[in-house]
């Protein structure tokens, strides 16, 4: 017996907003490394401006994609805005994307019980 489900619950689309925003977060930070290792090296040692465009343009591409996963995951998990502002702060500086990772892995990216997203959840109508 197959167990179908035809719409995804609350924390399915949670954990799949914080698995976007690591793979995002890997990609973003692997490019801005290869940029700043490899582009750069090649555009001022080298006179070769054209991997600096290409490397950077690509970069650009993969930070627009963690700025939108970040701002899903933080509506989606109800993240204050002190946890998402350390998130941006984690992709902008080198090696910062471990961090950001490490962090997602732990608390942050745990599941919470579908209760939780729904207001007024904890009231104990019982009294």
């Amino acid at each position: 017996m197959t167990n179908i489900r035809t719409e995804p619950s609350v924390v399915d689309e949670a954990d799949d907003a914080v698995r976007s925003l690591r793979a995002a977060g890997l990609w973003e930070g692997l490019s801005l490394l290869a940029l700043l290792s490899i582009a750069m090296p090649l555009k001022y040692f080298f006179a070769f401006p054209l991997a600096v465009r290409v490397t950077g343009t690509v970069h650009g591409l993969f930070f627009l994609w963690f700025v939108y996963a970040l701002g899903r995951a933080h509506f989606e998990r109800g993240w204050g805005i002190g946890t998402s502002l350390r998130l941006f702060i984690g992709a902008i500086v080198p090696f910062g994307f471990l961090a950001v990772d490490r962090a997602l892995r732990g608390p942050l990216g745990q599941s919470r019980p579908a209760s939780a997203d729904l207001p007024g959840a904890s009231v104990n109508l019982d009294s």
